[in-house]
């Protein structure tokens, strides 16, 4: 009707039967008595509020209202770290190794694994590539007379398993894994991020802040939006 819309429309015709309701009620009394709010109804059709009629803003209203009172709001008053799993066992663990991390108390976090399955030639040139450097570093070492590592040893043991699978039609994946930690204060959080730390440490992972990358590195760690990192 006249290009407004439902809302505005509403509005308008609320405010004609509060009038009627008055004048059949009470006449010109009842129309003055319910003058403030058949006014109010049409103020609110009319009167704008940055271009828009202030009926147009009520779905807003009651839409954020919704979310203050399910307090969905909470996170934007709080503090966030991402950090990233730059190490994970080097020797064979058991299928719980990550449970001091994943059940560290009093922190709230959120732990998330990004994974992308490769290719079997691209997985073959990596771990030919890994292979490589693995069986020169250790020529190195015993060079210069440095004893091997026993993580050593059992990082390349590993890299023959994972060729072997290969070779048997198995794929190989890429993955990443990311910890997100959040706190009401930045006080609170330098603690949390530390306790996470000696968890992971725990675990025998090693993590590290993301310097720089925080806005991408929670995008991919704590919103559910399948961002990949590859």
């Amino acid at each position: 009707m006249l290009g407004f819309s439902a809302l505005r429309c509403g509005a308008i015709g609320l405010s004609f039967v509060t009038m009627l309701v008055g004048l059949l009620v009470g006449g010109g009394f009842g129309l003055l008595v319910t003058g403030p709010l058949w006014t109010l109804f049409i103020a609110s059709a009319f009167v704008t509020r940055k271009g828009e009629p202030v009926v147009e803003w009520l779905p807003f209203l009651l839409h954020w209202s919704t979310r203050v009172a399910a307090k969905q709001t909470e996170y934007r008053m709080r503090y966030s770290s991402v950090l990233w799993i730059s190490e994970w066992p080097r020797i064979e663990v058991a299928p719980h190794f990550l449970h001091a991390l994943v059940f560290a108390p009093d922190i709230r976090k959120s732990l998330s694994l990004v994974a992308r399955p490769i290719g079997t030639a691209e997985a073959l040139r990596a771990l030919r590539k890994e292979k490589t450097e693995a069986i020169t570093d250790a020529g190195h070492k015993a060079k210069v007379g440095q004893i091997q590592d026993l993580s050593d040893v059992q990082e390349y043991q590993d890299l023959l398993k994972r060729e072997q699978a290969l070779i048997g039609g198995h794929a190989d994946v890429e993955f990443a894994g990311f910890v997100t930690v959040t706190s009401g204060s930045e006080e609170g959080l330098t603690q949390a991020v530390a306790l996470i730390e000696r968890a992971a440490g725990q675990s025998g992972c090693e993590t590290r802040l993301l310097y720089g990358r925080q806005s991408q590195g929670f995008v991919v760690a704590a919103l559910p939006l399948g961002r990949s990192v590859f």
